[in-house]
């Protein structure tokens, strides 16, 4: 015997005993969730920074008001918009020397083509982009 489980072992887990039901997120969607987790991580940040009303702009904030005065007339769309917050982003979160400009640029496109398709994640993202162009300058 291999020690392997054969089919029909208590100790190989069916599909009743998964561990995903079918409400929760299949594995091979493990690497979308991450990326957009990152950034609404983030973005919710710094949306609690810009809700501090009377205080200083969080620092953090800053690149992200800057992009939003840059493109103010400019609607919620994937370039140069979200491909541009996910690079302020990924900036805020890592150092400039821990990704290189074209790599960094590669991965913040991919990580906005991907937010942009999905529904809930671009919405969200609009009412933030909505939210950042509405502060003064």
């Amino acid at each position: 015997m291999s020690g392997l489980p054969t089919p029909g072992d208590a100790s190989e887990p069916g599909p009743q005993d998964s561990g995903y039901q079918d409400s929760d997120q299949a594995p091979e969607d493990n690497g979308r969730v991450d990326e957009s987790s990152l950034l609404e991580e983030v973005l919710n940040q710094t949306a609690a920074a810009s809700q501090a009303a009377g205080r200083a702009i969080d620092p953090v904030l800053r690149p992200f008001l800057n992009l939003a005065e840059r493109y103010r007339d400019r609607p919620f769309q994937l370039d140069p918009v979200l491909v541009e917050l996910v690079e302020v982003a990924l900036r805020q979160e890592f150092s400039e020397r821990a990704l290189p400009p074209a790599t960094r640029q590669r991965i913040s496109r991919h990580i906005a083509e991907t937010i942009f398709e999905d529904p809930v994640c671009h919405e969200r993202l609009e009412r933030f982009w909505n939210r950042l162009i509405a502060v003064q300058p």
